[in-house]
């Protein structure tokens, strides 16, 4: 499992911050086990994608506010979490494209 998150709050880790977004989103908990790709925004802002591992929960039963209906929310569209096939991933729209690119390959050359 793979995951973005958009931000650290209080004291928490990279890794902490992804188990809980995880939870918050998609209802699931999972144990961030290594940081796989690294780009550096800005000064002040970094991506990472943590590959995941899966330990319980029910995928899609999310509570964040994206399922609230919460006016703030809105302009982002519609939250529909979805499970990709590892070889359905070249098809997507991945943000940033270096994270997909190299992603692909390393599916490709099964180095996970």
């Amino acid at each position: 499992m793979y995951f973005q998150v958009d931000g650290l709050e209080g004291e928490e880790s990279m890794f902490e911050a992804t188990e809980r977004e995880l939870l918050e989103e998609l209802g699931i908990v999972v144990k961030a086990k290594r940081d796989l790709y690294y780009k550096e925004i800005s000064e002040t802002q970094d991506e990472y994608l943590l590959e995941c591992e899966y330990i319980s929960g029910e995928f899609g039963t999310g509570t964040g506010p994206e399922f609230s209906n919460d006016p703030a929310y809105r302009h982002r569209g519609n939250f529909i979490p979805t499970l990709v096939a590892p070889e359905e991933i070249e098809n997507l729209r991945l943000l940033p494209v270096e994270f997909k690119e190299q992603l692909v390959q390393d599916l490709k050359n099964k180095k996970f």
